[in-house]
């Protein structure tokens, strides 16, 4: 989903390498400001780091040819595998991981670019997150403390005031000081099925890597100018988001993300052939779906594909061979009777539509 919307924005999916040389890392300022969270690993007799993030590598995309500013906002995406050192006492599953993947993407703009980019963006976020029915709430995080942050108070105040300001008529927290090292950000938070808050999606101002690692692009008059960037992630860690949703539909997620939606279940043997001939009509329609004819009694069967959190259980007997018919129960136990291109038809629109609630 994410990605056809991005197609749209016109952003290039790329990859960027999985280890980087140390100096890049210090150029990037994440040497002095990121390095206890890094693996680091020699290769003849170099420094190299496993990737805690794809920001060197989308800059480096970026300065790999010269740029026009008819280019500008310059938008690359990647699914970034990523690590970073996480202390044992705060592991926590899918929540928080050592290893995850991240739908990064970093956009090259110029400043007076940034409010409708950042507005675009935060449609962006709602497009994406609605369909799932997550409570969330932005927060707007300020400068840190330290020696290590780049830049200069004004051009802070610039950056902070950009995010702010695309934020106008959206409510939002003020998180003072947990704002990256290069640059503000707009965090959202989500709400899960515990009450408890994880920050998943971020926009990050960054005025300083671009100057950091001489990026340039062709102005309209010829000159050579320096763009920002915004550094972005729309699920943030997907293992995360994941983890939130699992919790959040209880582990029975609906018909357009369950990797197991229609459980075919013959009365008997001699229902087998039918079954197997549904599977190939389901198939044909892009549908998962599985035959449970396991030597099981029919109530073992149905509690299998009870704990499967399989979306619909079809049931097949004389009954429905006969009249050419399915025996639909929805996750209610409710059971309906429908024609074969009937309940297609209905599955169709509910995963058009995205549906939370499945039919009753």
């Amino acid at each position: 989903h994410i990605q056809s919307c991005q197609s749209a924005l016109d952003y290039k999916h790329i990859r960027t390498p999985l280890l980087l040389d140390q100096n890049l890392w210090k150029r990037s300022g994440h040497w002095a400001n990121y390095k206890e969270n890094m693996y680091l690993t020699q290769i003849e007799s170099k420094t190299f780091a496993i990737k805690p993030m794809s920001c060197p590598g989308a800059i480096m995309f970026f300065a790999s040819q010269v740029r026009s500013y008819k280019q500008l906002p310059f938008r690359v995406f990647e699914i970034g595998h990523v690590h970073r050192y996480e202390a044992s006492g705060a592991l926590s599953g899918l929540m928080r991981a050592r290893g995850f993947h991240q739908d990064d993407a970093h956009i090259f703009l110029t400043l007076d670019m940034v409010h409708s980019e950042v507005a675009q963006l935060l449609n962006l976020i709602r497009e994406v997150y609605s369909p799932f029915s997550l409570s969330y709430h932005f927060e707007l995080s300020t400068r840190p403390e330290g020696e290590n942050v780049l830049g200069t108070d004004d051009e802070w105040e610039i950056s902070t005031l950009a995010l702010e300001k695309a934020l106008d008529g959206e409510s939002f927290v003020l998180n003072p000081g947990d704002g990256a090292f290069y640059g503000p950000k707009i965090d959202v938070h989500i709400r899960d099925a515990l009450c408890r808050t994880w920050q998943c999606a971020t926009i990050q101002l960054d005025l300083f890597q671009c100057k950091n690692f001489g990026l340039e692009y062709v102005a309209k008059d010829g000159s050579r100018q320096t763009p920002v960037v915004l550094h972005r992630a729309i699920y943030g860690s997907i293992e995360r988001f994941l983890g939130i949703l699992i919790e959040h539909f209880g582990g029975r997620f609906p018909l357009w993300i369950n990797p197991n939606q229609i459980a075919l279940l013959p009365i008997s043997s001699k229902h087998v052939s039918r079954c197997l001939e549904l599977k190939e009509r389901f198939d044909q329609e892009s549908f998962f779906c599985e035959v449970f004819f396991e030597d099981e009694t029919l109530p073992k069967r149905i509690r299998r594909a009870e704990m499967g959190k399989f979306c619909y259980l079809v049931l097949i007997g004389d009954r429905e061979i006969d009249c050419g018919s399915l025996s639909v129960r929805d996750e209610n136990k409710k059971t309906s009777t429908y024609s074969v291109d009937e309940f297609i038809s209905r599955l169709h629109q509910e995963i058009k539509t995205k549906k939370v609630n499945r039919m009753r």
